[in-house]
């Protein structure tokens, strides 16, 4: 079994809720924009946690390799759920990763202003100085 993404095995046991106040604790997610929908989008905080895959967003490519890797969690920057859902085939990611109980933390404008988060390594990367 391959995994080409970026993932770890979790060695201690962890539940999902303590990988939540984690990130919670670098970029709290009450500080997200108000249009923003970041937090643990889906699944269950008391679930156990062995396998964490890291993406940008959620798609088919992703689901994919969660379950190559059997992660419990997948951590995305851009919200699994952003508009409000008005169907839900059973062949969709979300579908996927609810029928795998794969749960999901999205992180998107709360990591965007944490101190050392995206923007402030992307100042860093384009050496920009004084903001």
């Amino acid at each position: 079994m391959s995994c080409t993404g970026k993932f770890w095995r979790v060695w201690n046991m962890t539940k999902i809720c303590e990988l939540y106040e984690y990130i919670n604790r670098i970029a709290p997610f009450d500080s997200a924009q108000t249009w923003d929908n970041s937090g643990l989008l889906l699944g269950d905080a008391d679930l156990p946690c062995h396998c964490v895959l890291l993406a940008l967003d959620i798609t088919e490519d992703t689901v994919k390799q969660a379950k190559e890797c059997s992660a419990d969690l997948v951590i995305t920057h851009h919200p699994v759920i952003f508009r409000p859902l008005s169907a839900l085939s059973y062949h969709t990611p979300i579908a996927e990763l609810i029928s795998s109980k794969i749960s999901v933390i999205s992180a998107h404008t709360n990591l965007d202003i944490a101190v050392d988060g995206v923007n402030d390594a992307l100042c860093r990367a384009l050496n920009l100085q004084d903001l």
